[in-house]
């Protein structure tokens, strides 16, 4: 049976998001669904006299976990070579 945790990671700027995304990629999250941009207006509604004043960039993100751990060991030519309960 697995978990699945998830996460929204908000930026203001692209490079920041991208850089945290391949981090958490990294330690088994994935990305899911695209990469939102949100405007913050400089008034409570969008008018014509409104302008953007920053904006974010969202992602989600979801991790699933499994209860039941094991480690794999591969060769080089990336061949299962042994499967090992974790305690």
């Amino acid at each position: 049976m697995s978990e699945k945790r998830y996460k929204i990671v908000v930026y203001s700027e692209i490079e920041d998001l991208e850089e945290r995304v391949n981090e958490l990629m990294r330690e088994g999250w994935t990305p899911t669904g695209g990469v939102v941009v949100m405007p913050e207006y400089t008034h409570d509604y969008v008018s014509p006299s409104s302008f953007v004043s920053s904006v974010y960039h969202a992602q989600a993100m979801i991790l699933l976990q499994s209860r039941c751990s094991f480690s794999c060991a591969f060769d080089e030519h990336n061949q299962l070579v042994n499967i090992g309960s974790l305690t």
